[in-house]
């Protein structure tokens, strides 16, 4: 009998409003799922333990209206300081780290897919590089970037100021398997990311317009 293959794990790196998830989910439409580091960090600000330390260290300023977490009020705070930055790492990371092993670990046993995407804004910074098979790194210009993070509220300062706190993109780039650019619209990212599949050995992506 067959022993049924592994799946590959790609991680995805690259700047801040790069495109990241944009690849990931084109990676995983070959029988692909994603973890996505930054859904499992939100669900980390939801944990009820984890909630009230994080108020007890910033206040209760960060509280939202609806009792939950205020991102972008957290964010200001921890962003303004590498010391606050820390403290905020020392209360959610271990939880996260734990998550996303779980779905690393769950995702290597299935044998219905072939790819497995790590989405991970800090994949090397965090240490997941050893946890992948293949590392692609997303490339875009600066003004492409800074027109993604305008959505989030971010000026240009912003993008900088969190980008600083990053390795940067030269170093990221240089440790990758594969560079896509993504300065260009979404079927220059699509054919990039199909090349890279075909070179990879896997089944093509599905052939469906965007959206």
């Amino acid at each position: 009998m067959t022993t049924p293959k592994k799946p590959l794990v790609i991680g995805v790196t690259g700047g801040i409003g790069s495109g990241k998830s944009s690849v990931a989910r084109l990676l995983a439409e070959c029988s692909g799922i994603v973890v996505d580091a930054d859904q499992i960090a939100h669900e980390a600000l939801r944990q009820p333990e984890l909630l009230g330390r994080v108020v007890a260290q910033f206040g209760t300023t960060v509280i939202g209206p609806d009792g939950a977490i205020d991102r972008k009020r957290l964010g200001k705070i921890v962003f303004s300081t590498p010391e606050k930055r820390v403290a905020l790492e020392a209360i959610v990371l271990p939880w996260i780290r734990g998550r996303i092993h779980q779905e690393l670990s769950a995702a290597r046993a299935r044998t219905d897919c072939r790819i497995v995407v790590l989405d991970a804004p800090l994949l090397i910074e965090g240490g997941w590089t050893d946890h992948v098979d293949v590392m692609i790194h997303v490339d875009s210009s600066f003004s492409s970037r800074l027109a993604r993070v305008q959505d989030r509220g971010w000026d240009e300062s912003e993008l900088k100021r969190r980008e600083l706190l990053q390795l940067p993109l030269t170093d990221k780039q240089a440790m990758a398997d594969h560079v896509i650019n993504n300065s260009g619209g979404f079927e220059s990212l699509r054919s990039q990311v199909q090349a890279i599949v075909k070179e990879l050995g896997l089944e093509p992506l599905a052939n469906h317009p965007h959206g």
